[in-house]
């Protein structure tokens, strides 16, 4: 009897010694799982903290970004302000069509929690600044009234940004 009693006494130990380990098992997948959610967490906060303003320096996209920008002050932006910022993309950087649509559609994402440009003028400009020569500036100056012109007169907004945009650029 007292041998029965040490084996059922056994199996009872191996039993509680496998539950634990088990016990001990899930509790150590989880603190894996915690760990990868915080760093997960983190890469989260880190990529929407950012602003995509930040990552525009290619002077075609800032131009692209200043025209759309003028044209949405006289309200959302039209089927020909479109066409006219598209036209003038390609003309002046040799763009192909899906390019252009690229660059704007990049420049949508980038600005959509955007108020007013005039605000980040400085941050928009100051990448490219120095990649421009002066004739480039006063493309981009002529590309942005060209724009302004399309429904009509520009409104003083619009003017006003492209004073600042210029004496940005060229000062």
């Amino acid at each position: 009897m007292h041998v029965l009693i040490g084996i059922v006494g056994a199996i009872a130990a191996i039993a509680f010694i496998a539950y634990r380990l088990t016990y001990v098992a899930r509790e150590g997948q989880e603190a894996i799982s915690d760990a990868r959610g915080l760093v997960r967490r983190q890469r989260w906060k880190a990529k929407y903290r950012h602003n995509p303003l930040d990552d525009i320096d290619d002077p075609r996209e800032v131009a692209v970004l200043l025209m759309t920008e003028i044209a949405k002050y006289k309200g959302a932006l039209t089927a020909a302000q479109q066409q006219k910022i598209s036209n003038l993309a390609q003309q002046h950087f040799h763009a192909n069509h899906d390019e252009i649509e690229d660059m704007m559609a990049s420049i949508a994402f980038a600005t959509k929690d955007l108020t007013d440009v005039d605000n980040v003028l400085h941050k928009v400009l100051r990448p490219i600044h120095n990649m421009l020569n002066d004739q480039e500036k006063q493309d981009l100056i002529s590309m942005m009234h060209a724009v302004a012109a399309v429904d009509g007169t520009p409104i003083t907004e619009q003017l006003h940004l492209i004073g600042r945009t210029q004496d940005k650029l060229l000062n």
